[in-house]
């Protein structure tokens, strides 16, 4: 730019000389020649300032923004033993033991010019357990805090029981779509197969919050009863389920308990299946573990 300017100024001055030299002193023939330079040297300049760089405007800044989607499926994960034996050095077909449901609630945060902390805040109305876990994918650098007690006052009152529980996920920097999925086992109550609603949490609340100034939208959530149909009709799919040819493959009333143990020589296959759509007309199958015992 700077450059620009300089050739420019000195492409004026010998326009103006040359101006004069034509006007005053062009009936001398000694001055012809330099007429003539300076007519060239004008033409190189003035191309010279074309192609020398000019100044940019200076970009307009892109605002900040971050899209908040929130979802829920059911997570079937099913554990498929077989024995290896050791005269043929061969495994038997896995089948399918027993299945544990869990509940995952997944938070997608979509990103754009984002240059400052994101802090998601996750609010249950029962205390979370050890088992009530939260992954980050990407995991990055982003923070889970502990569970905390709150009161609707504002104040503690240690005296009473919370109110709810505040967790939150911290980010330093939010570059990429990032999923927050706070995944819970699913229990039954008093030794049937029974599932209700608070077992599935979705009185939950999520806020997200940054240090700049950013412009935060979340698509319209379906319906308190929307959600709770489409999870419990997961619930029965994969209760009802056919595994490895084995129709109703026994389902854990309570997924914290300890697995079974293996015997020797058998061998441990875990799959985790959730539903493509809500009438779990496609179903994604993913092999988390396999475990061996001598």
């Amino acid at each position: 730019m700077l450059a620009s300017r300089v050739i420019l100024t000195v492409t004026v001055a010998f326009a103006i000389a040359g101006w004069l030299v034509w006007t005053r002193l062009f009936q001398r023939r000694k001055n012809l020649w330099w007429v003539i330079g300076s007519v060239l040297f004008i033409v190189a300049g003035l191309w010279l300032d074309w192609w020398a760089p000019k100044p940019q405007p200076a970009p307009t800044p892109q605002p900040c923004r971050i899209s908040i989607a929130v979802d829920d499926e059911v997570i079937d994960r099913v554990h498929l033993r077989s024995f290896f034996d050791v005269k043929t050095h061969e495994t038997g077909v896995y089948q399918a033991k027993f299945q544990d449901l869990f509940h995952d609630s997944i938070i997608t945060l979509t990103p754009s010019n984002v240059n400052s902390r994101v802090i998601v805040t996750i609010q249950d109305m029962r205390k979370p357990t050890d088992t009530d876990i939260i992954r980050i994918e990407p995991p990055d650098d982003a923070l889970i805090s502990e569970a905390k007690p709150k009161w609707i006052s504002g104040f503690e009152e240690p005296t009473h029981s919370p109110d709810y529980w505040v967790r939150t996920v911290t980010f330093s920097a939010l570059k990429k779509v990032t999923s927050v999925t706070i995944r819970k086992p699913i229990k039954s109550h008093k030794g049937v197969n029974t599932i209700m609603a608070l077992d599935l949490d979705l009185d939950r609340k999520v806020q997200t919050s940054t240090e700049s100034d950013c412009e935060i939208t979340t698509p319209s959530i379906p319906p308190y009863r929307a959600r709770l149909d489409k999870l419990v009709n997961e619930i029965k799919f994969f209760v009802t389920q056919t595994v490895s040819g084995k129709s109703g493959t026994a389902t854990r009333l309570d997924p914290d308990k300890p697995y079974p143990g293996l015997a020797i020589n058998e061998s441990e296959l875990v799959e985790e299946l959730k539903c493509e759509d809500s009438s779990c007309a496609k179903v994604t199958v993913r092999m988390i573990d396999k475990t061996r015992i001598h």
